[in-house]
């Protein structure tokens, strides 16, 4: 009986710190992002950075902070904000997955192809917590990558998954590919 009512209470001692992981900041995190939805950057930064003055490593407020700077167009500050925010996750998953489709295609602008494939296979290693349209511009993303890098087996595959998962730019895009892998057989076989 005693044992029973102390397994009983060290289940309730550590179900407590998961249930008391509510985010503090959220509300003012989702304003954070409405403003800066509706175009007021300079009041979405605002409200950032008071989160940030009272938890600098908050993951969610630096991810919108480089969110920001990239829609000022200040790609490499928001590179190197979204960079530092998945460095101190130190390989655990992301709160938010979408980051790392987001760093991938700063990083791709950039020319660092290594650093977004590595950042787009982590945001494909989360899929499964993507929404529908996250997980579509991922794919895209990934298929651009592998066009660029010249993998064109990679390109049919990421589109063709972009496909399965409703894209309509992917299925524009699988027409091109199927064409172009045609024409390549052709002039081959010449």
């Amino acid at each position: 009986m005693i044992r029973t009512l102390l397994l009983v209470l060290a289940a309730l001692c550590l179900a407590a710190p998961a249930a008391a992981q509510v985010d503090p900041f959220a509300a003012q995190l989702d304003r954070a992002k409405q403003v800066r939805i509706s175009g007021d950057l300079g009041g979405s930064e605002q409200i950032v950075r008071a989160v940030l003055a009272s938890s600098p490593g908050h993951f969610r407020a630096n991810y919108t902070l480089g969110l920001i700077q990239l829609d000022r167009g200040q790609a490499n500050a928001g590179r190197l904000t979204l960079t530092a925010t998945v460095d101190r996750l130190k390989g655990q998953p992301a709160p938010d997955p979408t980051i790392y489709n987001t760093l991938g295609w700063v990083q791709m602008r950039a020319g660092q192809f290594d650093k977004a494939e590595a950042s787009f296979k982590q945001g494909y290693a989360q899929q499964a917590r993507l929404t529908p349209a996250s997980r579509q511009k991922l794919l895209n993303n990934m298929a651009l990558l592998s066009r660029l890098r010249g993998r064109d087996t990679d390109a049919l595959k990421y589109t063709q998954e972009a496909v399965r998962a409703g894209s309509p730019q992917a299925q524009t895009t699988l027409g091109v590919l199927q064409a172009n892998r045609s024409i390549q057989g052709k002039l081959q076989s010449n």
